[in-house]
């Protein structure tokens, strides 16, 4: 089992969740939320942005599957492309608040 097939959307997974999650998380904050409130939009949106990423790989290898381009397995890419994006965009998640870890209290959950 090569890990050739993989590398491609662990990448792509990996830097998009990134690059998507940051941009939501900065304009989040500077739109005056506070760090708590960015927690749950963000694990939303990178959930959101998984399945999207894995969806679209999936396709991708399918439709090159089809036309003889490629023998990559597409629910292995699609799951590759899942994971890596959610690792990707758990790193901005975590960087939001004070010493690199986002602590919500219950107090922080109160309406």
């Amino acid at each position: 089992m090569s890990l050739d097939p993989v590398i491609r959307p662990s990448t792509m997974g990996f830097h998009d969740g990134v690059v998507s999650i940051t941009v939501m998380v900065v304009s989040l904050l500077t739109s005056g939320a506070t760090p708590a409130s960015v927690v749950t939009p963000s694990m939303a949106a990178a959930f959101a942005g998984a399945v999207s990423m894995s969806l679209g790989e999936f396709s991708s290898v399918s439709a090159a599957r089809d036309n003889d381009i490629d023998h990559e397995s597409p629910s292995r890419a699609a799951t590759a492309s899942f994971a890596s994006f959610l690792l990707g965009a758990s790193i901005p998640v975590l960087l939001v608040s004070n010493n690199g870890l986002i602590i919500v209290s219950n107090r922080d959950m109160m309406v």
